[in-house]
C-alpha cells in the first residue's frame, strides 16, 4: 500500500483542554483486497493542553460518503489503547477507513474521563476524504 504525496486534510478543534488533530490521505492501491473501494488514512494526534489528567475512554465516528448515507462506528478506546495524558502530553495513532465513494467526509468525538470519573466529549471537527493530490 503507497500513500499519494499530495496535501494532508486537516482538522484541529480544542475541546475542554483536550486538541484534536486529524490529517487524512488518500491511499492508491492496486492491492487493497476490497474492489471498488476507496481507501483513505487517518493520522489522530491527541494533545492534553489543559491543566486536568484526561483517559480516553472510547469513540464516535460519523462517516457520511458522497451518496449522503451515513455510517456510525463506536467502540472503546482507539486502537486498542486508552491512552492517560496529563497536562503536556500527547498520543498519536493511525487508522484507515473504506469508502465506495471517491469521497466523503469523518466527524466525531472522543469521550474522556478525568481523575474524579466525570466525562466529556472532545470534539474531532469535520474533515474530508478526498484525493487533494491534484
Amino acid at each position: 500500500m503507497t500513500v499519494k504525496n499530495q496535501r494532508p486534510v486537516c482538522s484541529v478543534e480544542t475541546s475542554r483542554g483536550i486538541r484534536i488533530t486529524v490529517q487524512s490521505q488518500y491511499v492508491k492501491s492496486h492491492d487493497y483486497p476490497l474492489p471498488g473501494k476507496f481507501l483513505f488514512v487517518y493520522d489522530v494526534l491527541i494533545e492534553n493542553v489543559g491543566d486536568t489528567f484526561a483517559q480516553l475512554d472510547s469513540r464516535l465516528w460519523k462517516i457520511v460518503n458522497a451518496h449522503g448515507e451515513v455510517e456510525i462506528i463506536t467502540g472503546p478506546g482507539v486502537v486498542g489503547k486508552f491512552p492517560a495524558l496529563n497536562p503536556g502530553q500527547s498520543f498519536t495513532y493511525q487508522s484507515f477507513c473504506p469508502l465506495d465513494t471517491e469521497w466523503g467526509t469523518m466527524e466525531g468525538h472522543f469521550v474522556f474521563q478525568r481523575e474524579d470519573q466525570s466525562t466529556f466529549k472532545a470534539a474531532v471537527k469535520r474533515f474530508v476524504l478526498a484525493d487533494v493530490s491534484g
